[in-house]
């Protein structure tokens, strides 16, 4: 846009930091702008419309907790299948990290008496929502587990009706999934 009094040659543009400390820029800004008669400019061929530009799409993630009978050996961004053996669904997820021993909160749900200490019994596994809420058609059932999912519906669910397989497929032994 071509606005007559205002050219950006006359315009010296200092750093932040001295914006912030001196508004003598600040004001020179302000006047410039006065200046500029609104009568004289072309507005004909703008468009003002909102225009979005995606660089790119923003992973978001959902957290589950397995909890084992008896430790594994097992390394962080390992791979673990969740399956479901009613309708033989199967959702890929991946192990992040260990639960934290003695983890307790208060009534406010403040963390307190923190153990820095790994609980190797505790699991921490991650899931893409993107597969939860649109690549789906293959989990009918699994899609409904995850409260923080679009398609979370409530229900009982048994430990029985789920296995948990490591990339070799050998099964973990769990007493509880926590979604």
């Amino acid at each position: 846009m071509n606005i007559p009094g205002l050219s950006v040659e006359n315009l010296s543009f200092p750093d932040r930091r001295s914006i912030v400390k001196n508004d003598v820029h600040l004001k020179n800004i302000v006047e410039e702008a006065k200046k500029i008669d609104v009568d004289k400019v072309n507005f004909d061929k703008e468009d003002f419309q909102p225009h979005t530009r995606i660089i790119q799409k923003q992973k978001v993630y959902l957290w589950i907790r397995l909890y084992l009978k008896q430790e594994i050996d097992i390394k962080p961004e390992t791979k673990i299948e969740i399956v479901y053996n009613n309708g033989q669904e199967v959702l890929e997820t991946y192990f992040m990290y260990f639960g934290k021993k003695g983890l307790e909160r208060d009534n406010d749900g403040q963390i307190i008496n923190f153990n820095p200490e790994d609980d190797k019994k505790k699991l921490c596994l991650l899931i893409d929502v993107d597969r939860i809420d649109v690549n789906n058609s293959d989990i009918p059932y699994l899609k409904t587990l995850f409260p923080l999912g679009k398609n979370f519906t409530p229900q009982y669910i048994k430990k029985y009706d789920f296995s948990f397989k490591l990339e070799d497929g050998k099964l973990i032994d769990f007493y509880d999934i926590d979604f």
